[in-house]
């Protein structure tokens, strides 16, 4: 009863190594495996063991030796969700997403109520251009919990890929309704209203973007943009300023600047802006034609 105890004892050991992120040395890792070797040896089937040798593996970039050892814990245990997973995960860091998508797609095969499969899949169907199969697995994940915020953004994210920015934005309305505490999601939903002309909704959203983050220089000169474009150029001016002090070796602030204060006729400080956007950026072309294009406005008045 003892040797079995100790036993148990080993593989919990392994099991809670394992899986709890730490990042060990290769000497380390390589200690590991030697004693999950043994271990191995005794318990041909337990899958946890093969499932913790290829996470130490992976640790010391075998990658092979890890494929082989997560295939080897799902042929023990075709039950086994997070090998799946692993494997999938690995072979997408690899480059190797068909191999990746495959294995999303034995894992809904044994799961098909998990939605974090057919998210994930539908990921990499993306970055295939298979837009259609992307849906339809965002969609089926959004089927089987609809609180999934990933899947909603994804399949956002999709339409906006495919152009159909009205459909993205009814998804990304589902995102703030789920995540409302999240300034990100005002920010992704402002750009695409902004695409769509609706740009009081934008305004709205970057308001509430800053109110959660109100040091983020991006949702400044974000709402800046919506609100130069419903003719409150004062106003974007004041945004692009807080933008400028927040994060002043930004050269897209000085150009945003720039460009509203030569719409209200302040040449002087449109140059100047567009000078030190030329300053910070000196590999810009397009900043010497809006310089020329100051200037000529200036002389001509």
């Amino acid at each position: 009863m003892k040797i079995i105890f100790l036993f148990l004892f080993c593989i919990l050991s392994f099991l809670s190594f394992a899986q709890s992120g730490k990042t060990v040395n290769v000497k380390e890792a390589e200690q590991k495996i030697k004693e999950l070797d043994a271990l191995i040896i005794k318990q041909p089937k337990n899958y946890e063991l093969y499932y913790n040798r290829a996470i130490y593996k992976k640790n010391i970039k075998n990658y092979d030796g890890s494929i082989a050892d997560y295939n080897k814990a799902i042929e023990i245990n075709p039950n086994a969700k997070s090998a799946y997973f692993n494997l999938a995960n690995l072979y997408s860091s690899l480059g190797k997403n068909k191999e990746a998508a495959e294995k999303y797609t034995q894992a809904i095969k044994v799961f098909p109520q998990s939605d974090d499969a057919y998210n994930n899949r539908g990921m990499l169907y993306k970055e295939f251009a298979l837009y259609s199969d992307a849906l339809h697995d965002f969609s089926k994940a959004i089927e089987i919990n609809p609180k999934s915020v990933s899947a909603y953004r994804n399949r956002a994210n999709t339409h906006v890929d495919m152009g159909n920015d009205s459909l993205a934005l009814v998804d990304l309305g589902k995102v703030v309704e789920l995540q409302p505490n999240e300034a990100s999601n005002y920010s992704n939903r402002a750009k695409v209203a902004t695409r769509l002309g609706n740009d009081p909704l934008a305004l709205n959203d970057l308001n509430k973007a800053l109110n959660l983050q109100p040091k983020e220089a991006k949702y400044y000169n974000s709402r800046a943009v919506a609100k130069a474009n419903l003719g409150k150029y004062e106003e974007a001016i004041q945004d692009f300023t807080k933008a400028i002090a927040l994060k002043p070796d930004a050269p897209n602030s000085y150009v945003g600047r720039s460009l509203i204060n030569s719409v209200i006729g302040k040449y002087d400080e449109a140059i100047a802006d567009i000078k030190k956007a030329m300053e910070l950026e000196p590999d810009n072309a397009t900043y010497q034609t809006n310089l020329d294009m100051f200037l000529e406005q200036k002389n001509s008045r």
